[in-house]
């Protein structure tokens, strides 16, 4: 049995992979791995967000009462490369549980919802110009609206980063 055998043998066992410096001595271990090596990407779940079941966040400015309105890296990351995205204009309301645009991957294209009513006060165009940079840092530059939020309370439905957390990681085994 030959070295690139066994070591992809020990990868196996391990459920993980390799170290890249290891396998760029074996050109054949990086291509295999990629077919039946199991990666688990690790996701930060932050106490300053709520999350919707859909994956969207929400991020509260209390003292404004404006809503930043993302995508969960969780999400982008399922979703694969981000090819096209499709926002409301300033101005326009959004409605709580309802649509209010679309994001378009390689895999597919998905409905993203609102997590408040209220009034869209800005939009992410650098994100429509480019929405493949979304999956670069969904939470700071990756953000999609910011809205003047009717009343805040309707966020006490959405979920805590721990809860949040316990559902996607149900989702991804």
């Amino acid at each position: 049995m030959s070295l690139n055998l066994l070591v992809l043998e020990s990868v196996g066992r391990a459920g993980g992979c390799l170290t890249r410096k290891l396998l760029r001595h074996y050109d054949i271990i990086p291509l295999l791995c990629r077919y039946f090596c199991v990666y688990k990407m690790a996701f930060d779940y932050s106490v300053d967000l709520q999350y919707l079941d859909t994956h969207e966040y929400a991020r509260v400015d209390d003292d404004e009462k404006i809503v930043t309105v993302g995508i969960t890296a969780f999400a982008v990351d399922q979703m694969g490369d981000v090819v096209f995205l499709e926002l409301p204009d300033i101005g326009d309301a959004v409605e709580k549980g309802e649509n209010f645009g679309t994001i378009e991957s390689v895999k597919a294209v998905e409905d993203l919802k609102s997590p408040i009513n209220g009034a869209v006060l800005e939009r992410n165009d650098a994100l429509i110009e480019s929405p493949e940079d979304i999956a670069n840092d969904p939470y700071v530059e990756g953000w999609l609206i910011k809205v003047r939020a009717e009343d805040l309370s309707e966020l006490e439905e959405t979920l805590s980063a721990e809860e949040y957390q316990a559902q996607v990681e149900g989702e991804a085994d």
